[in-house]
């Protein structure tokens, strides 16, 4: 079996009873962190699409799509330009569970470059799943078992504002007989982000989804239309995906039905309340989806537009949001802050 890297994996199965036609699958959750250094030929997210990818090969269907999750920039915590890891969620059958363990474990340790610390945190929730309100069904009274899930949601939030460490991500793994956590190379610091991860999109508040959406091309000829209603846009998407869909304004809010969808090529959607979120801007009665850059820009006045002759695009075509500019948020060489990003040009 052989993963290809080059497929970015979005819409892979229907939301209608799903359960009730595959009572045989299990939900997981599967994370990978610190998997690349600054000028490796892979990354992170190319690493856990490869994985998405063997999964679907053993008949797992992919919820929703990869997402990426950004920890704590600090200079007490190593890590490579963005300090992100990426975790998906998927159906699998009980039977392919052990091989979809083995895969990701052999695309970890073939994919990591040497000098990284990748870390691999699989989780087989011991529970049901709605695929419609895209919520997990935790039975009335299992309190131990919403306390397991509520001690990841909480160490992937610490996570994002506080230095974590090795030792407390296996603590809190050795804990939960549901959660196999690894490392694979380095120091293995990657169990951090790894473990975080899987909490962050249990949260199911937190992350953006990998790749751009060409909305026009996923609706094809049954919307041959530039723009169609908020109602028909959801409707149309939650039909094809595994979770739920919404679309908000800038302010969190829901948009109206009757608004008009811009079927951009270059959306970006986001998790938001365990759903698939898309973030738009409403001008003039018309909204627009969110590009990464938009996302980005979102409270951030300062801008990424200085650039240098020492300037590289960075190795992921998804990390540089699918424009060719050459500003300093496309480099290879910036390294994102608490404040934005430092150029490391002048480190090496």
């Amino acid at each position: 079996m052989r993963a290809s890297q080059a497929k970015t994996l979005l819409f892979t199965g229907k939301n209608d009873a799903f359960f009730d036609e595959h009572p045989d699958h299990k939900c997981l959750l599967c994370c990978v962190d610190d998997t690349d250094d600054l000028e490796g030929e892979s990354s992170t997210g190319a690493v856990a699409e490869a994985i998405a990818e063997t999964f679907i090969e053993c008949g797992a269907l992919i919820v929703l799509g990869i997402t990426r999750h950004q920890l704590l920039l600090s200079g007490e915590v190593a890590y490579t330009s963005h300090n992100s890891s990426m975790c998906f969620m998927a159906l699998v059958p009980q039977t392919a569970i052990t091989v979809c363990k083995e895969w990701a474990v052999q695309l970890i340790e073939s994919m990591s470059v040497e000098t990284a610390d990748p870390g691999l945190c699989i989780a087989a929730l011991p529970l049901g799943w709605d695929p419609v309100r895209g919520e997990l069904k935790i039975p009335e009274g299992d309190d131990p078992l919403r306390h397991e899930i509520d001690q990841l949601v909480s160490f992937g939030k610490k996570a994002k504002v506080e230095v974590c460490y090795k030792q407390e991500a296996y603590a809190i793994a050795g804990q939960i007989e549901w959660v196999d956590l690894s490392e694979h190379g380095g120091g293995g610091e990657g169990v951090i982000g790894a473990l975080a991860g899987v909490g962050l999109r249990l949260f199911g508040d937190d992350g953006r989804l990998r790749g751009k959406w060409d909305l026009k091309k996923l609706y094809g000829q049954d919307f041959p239309d530039e723009c169609v209603p908020v109602m028909e846009f959801v409707d149309h998407l939650a039909r094809q995906v595994i979770g739920s869909v919404q679309v908000l304004d800038a302010q969190g809010d829901l948009v109206p039905d009757d608004v008009m969808v811009f079927l951009s090529d270059q959306a970006k959607p986001v998790m938001k309340n365990g759903a698939l979120t898309f973030v738009v801007d409403v001008r003039d009665g018309l909204a627009y989806p969110c590009t990464k850059v938009d996302l980005e820009a979102i409270g951030n006045t300062d801008g990424w537009n200085r650039y240098c002759d020492r300037f590289e695009f960075d190795t992921d075509a998804e990390e540089r949001g699918g424009d060719q500019m050459k500003r300093c948020g496309n480099c290879l060489y910036r390294r994102w802050t608490s404040k934005g990003f430092d150029c490391v040009v002048g480190l090496r």
